[in-house]
């Protein structure tokens, strides 16, 4: 569900949490593209053979890459409607702190976006999630 909100609204939500967005699945095409795009062939992302004897079991995505789709995933759950534009403002305290495994069906991730507005351009601060369908969670919740 995409949030609708003006300047001045976003502007005055002091603690704004909008709905997580849908998942999106990172096909391993998606990965080899990524490589190709910003030269980091490293076997953990690229070699599934080798990535299969590795410390996940299988490819991970880039952190990069995941850190990309962000801009995206925030833009399908808020629209600021009368926004002429949106720039990527910058980014503080980027972190990647979990691996995010591919499988045969790719890995889903979704983004939750949390706002805290101060002054125009109303900063989103945005947290990333992995599924891992192969994990303990997952297979509990079968």
């Amino acid at each position: 569900m995409t949030t609708e909100l003006t300047l001045a609204e976003l502007e005055g939500a002091t603690d704004l949490e909008l709905e997580p967005s849908e998942w999106v699945t990172v096909e391993q095409r998606a990965i080899e593209l990524f490589a190709e795009a910003t030269g980091d062939h490293n076997w953990i992302h690229v070699d599934p053979e080798r990535a299969a004897q590795g410390p996940f079991g299988t490819t991970v995505a880039h952190g990069y890459l995941s850190l990309s789709l962000l801009p995206w995933l925030a833009g399908t759950v808020l629209r600021v409607t009368d926004a002429r534009m949106g720039l990527n403002y910058g980014i503080e305290k980027i972190r990647f702190t979990a691996a995010r495994p591919v499988r045969v069906a790719g890995a889903p991730a979704r983004n939750r976006a949390l706002g805290r507005a101060a002054r125009r351009g109303c900063p989103l601060s945005g947290r990333s999630r992995a599924r891992d369908p192969g994990s303990r969670q997952a297979r509990a919740r079968r």
